[in-house]
């Protein structure tokens, strides 16, 4: 069990960005995983609003992209409380929140490449998001 934390802890760690790797105690890395987080949300949000600028005109496709971008943020939620499922205030140390910031960057830059997807068409491909028809 120790050997698999310490696994996890190491994988956690490589994704750190390259701000982080230069911070020098674990506030700063803290501070530098919740920029990486807020930089990925701004981008996040900046590709929705393309996509609900695309579907102004088109009232059922925007409740869609609203209803899944909301079980999207549900899910994300579920699975960070799920990776540390313990309510025991401190119970994972100072490095939790540099830990949690990584994770929901990780998912939050998938979720901007899934979204960015659907900005692009590709002429003749039958099951290419055809957003916002």
């Amino acid at each position: 069990m120790t050997r698999f934390l310490l696994v996890t802890l190491g994988v956690l760690l490589s994704l750190v960005s390259a701000s982080e790797t230069r911070a020098q105690s674990q506030l700063q890395m803290n501070r530098a995983a919740s920029k990486d987080l807020r930089d990925a949300e701004a981008e996040m949000t900046r590709v929705l609003a393309l996509l609900f600028k695309m579907a102004e005109s088109k009232p059922r496709a925007l409740a869609k992209l609203k209803q899944a971008q909301s079980a999207w943020q549900a899910f994300r939620d579920a699975h960070v409380k799920a990776y540390w499922p313990s309510d025991e205030p401190g119970a994972y140390g100072t490095r939790h929140p540099m830990c949690v910031a990584i994770e929901l960057t990780r998912l939050t830059r998938a979720r901007v490449a899934e979204l960015g997807e659907m900005l692009k068409r590709v002429e003749g491909d039958e099951c290419a998001c055809l957003w916002p028809d």
